[in-house]
């Protein structure tokens, strides 16, 4: 059984993961990701590989070759796609607001690109795949776009004594969370739901059985 790694901080990521029983490490990636591709199903396999090769070049320089192969790595990314205009993570509550005005009483498309790394035959090598899913949202009022858009939660950092406030929109691609509050919008999805949360478990799942 090779050692699983997610190149990822995602929560919603790592909590599927774990619900689906894998055990598993994060690591991080920080390299700077470039898009060269113009599909949104290219775009996030494209950033899916980036995180994964990056945190595969960093498990060979922290165990060496000697044990890279007891290791696969997971990177993954998400984009939301509507009239082919690529929607990433908001920068800020107006661009929050901008995103779902463009998705609300309309279909869109997510894509979630997902890339696996291990070493096959003394070599890295790689497998990228991808899933579409279709999502219908409700028409919204501008009062109902600005009420989730400034909705704060407040977070327990590691501290107990240190608070955060947290916005569902900030770290999700086209400014929302099916998950969350975000979901009494929702008319209806065609495909893979947990692609929309940002994770295919189950393609996934006959993607590793292959590796693992």
């Amino acid at each position: 059984m090779k050692n699983i790694i997610l190149a990822s901080q995602s929560p919603r990521r790592k909590e599927l993961l774990a619900l689906a029983g894998y055990d598993f490490q994060v690591i991080t990636s920080n390299v700077d990701e470039v898009i060269t591709m113009e599909k949104p199903d290219e775009i996030a396999k494209s950033l899916s590989s980036q995180k994964a090769e990056d945190v595969f070049n960093i498990i060979m320089d922290r165990y060496g070759n000697n044990h890279i192969e007891d290791y696969v790595v997971i990177g993954a990314d998400t984009v939301v796609s509507v009239d082919g205009e690529l929607l990433g993570k908001p920068k800020d509550k107006e661009d929050a607001v901008r995103m779902i005005r463009l998705i609300q009483g309309r279909k869109h498309q997510v894509f979630t690109g997902v890339t696996l790394v291990s070493m096959a035959e003394g070599k890295p090598a790689s497998i990228s795949f991808h899933e579409c899913t279709e999502v219908d949202v409700y028409p919204m009022a501008d009062e109902e776009i600005a009420s989730y858009v400034n909705c704060e939660s407040v977070l327990k950092t590691n501290s107990d004594l240190q608070t955060e406030v947290h916005y569902d929109w900030a770290d999700k691609a086209g400014g929302y969370g099916i998950q969350g509050t975000f979901a009494r919008y929702i008319k209806g999805i065609n495909g893979d739901y947990y692609n929309v949360v940002g994770l295919p478990i189950a393609h996934l799942h006959q993607e590793l059985k292959n590796i693992v």
